[in-house]
């Protein structure tokens, strides 16, 4: 994802191995990585994930158990990191689709056998 969206902050948390929601959490809610909460993260992780499956203002603040008003305001605040939320629905969108693409496991049992 870090190379994809060409975002040194990114390539620089990669390169580190720092948590890339407690990263991009830190850049959403204005704080340093080290003080970004356990909440704050849940937070950043559902929006991430949420943006591969098309969650709503409304699926987030049910998910999240927060308001609607504060559920759009988390939305707005991580859609203004754009390098960061294209990179990340670029990434999770190409697993969702490789998952998607995946045949199911073959069932090559010898019924016969039973």
């Amino acid at each position: 994802m870090a190379h994809l969206s060409e975002d040194e902050g990114l390539i620089e948390a990669f390169k580190l191995g720092e948590d890339l929601h407690r990263f991009v959490g830190s850049r959403i809610f204005g704080v340093e990585p080290a003080d970004v909460t356990p909440a704050m993260r849940s937070k950043v992780k559902a929006m991430s994930y949420g943006l591969v499956y098309g969650l709503s203002e409304y699926g987030l603040a049910k998910q999240l158990k927060i308001s609607n008003a504060e559920a759009k305001q988390l939305m707005a605040d991580y859609s203004t990191d754009l390098v960061a939320y294209v990179a990340i629905s670029q990434v999770l969108s190409m697993e969702q689709n490789s998952m998607d693409t995946q045949s199911p496991p073959s069932d090559d049992v010898d019924r016969s056998m039973i």
